[in-house]
């Protein structure tokens, strides 16, 4: 039985699907608590709020949503690389 090719792109779809949800819940969180955290790969984490930092506050999440933009379009083009495959590999 010959394996799908485009099972592999189904599963990254699946793993970026997870992924832009759970930054959308932390934009969604920060929204209504008025609290952000800003995670450093290089040192601890920092935690903005909106009443005391309020630039920072609003950088970080609009620096989210940018990256979640990002995400969400590289989602629907690897969603749609599967498909394509997909459909070529019925075709053959």
């Amino acid at each position: 039985m010959k394996r799908s090719q485009s099972r592999s792109f189904w599963c990254i779809t699946a793993v970026l699907t997870v992924i832009v949800g759970l930054l959308g819940y932390q934009i969604i969180d920060g929204l209504t608590r008025g609290v952000v955290v800003a995670f450093s790969r290089v040192g601890p984490s920092i935690t903005y709020t909106l009443v005391e930092q309020p630039k920072q506050y609003w950088f970080n999440i609009i620096w989210l949503a940018g990256i979640e933009i990002f995400l969400i379009a590289v989602t629907l083009v690897t969603a749609w690389i599967a498909r394509e495959m997909a459909k070529n590999e019925r075709s053959t």
